[in-house]
């Protein structure tokens, strides 16, 4: 999954971008991460998949108001994006310390009904 977000990124920073017309590239790359959030989500169900896939949805719902009035500010556009790109890896980050948490070897010696 890390990767296909890292990928995702990647094919988003290095498309062409034109005020003129809509990122296709970076928005067929957001939607392909939204759909592999969605699928951890329905497998998973983890908290933290589900806020990263919500946040994902929300920089598909970006591109869509950018798409639907082009006339849309730049700098408005470009600041949703990354507000709702930073929740995306921040849901990550919290779900990927969460997991390792879990597996610490302290945290199960500590609980007297594990082993």
């Amino acid at each position: 999954m890390a990767f296909a977000i890292i990928v995702g990124g990647v094919i988003s920073a290095v498309a062409p971008f034109d005020h003129r017309s809509p990122p296709w590239f970076a928005i067929g790359a957001d939607a392909g991460v939204f759909l592999l959030l969605l699928y951890g989500v329905v497998r998973s169900g983890r908290r933290w998949l589900i806020a990263a896939a919500g946040f994902q949805f929300l920089v598909l719902a970006t591109h869509y108001a950018f798409v639907s009035n082009l006339r849309l500010e730049q700098w408005a556009y470009i600041s949703a994006y990354y507000v709702w790109s930073i929740g995306v890896i921040g849901s990550l980050i919290i779900g990927s310390l969460a997991r390792r948490r879990s597996r610490s070897p302290l945290q199960s010696e500590a609980r007297p009904d594990a082993g």
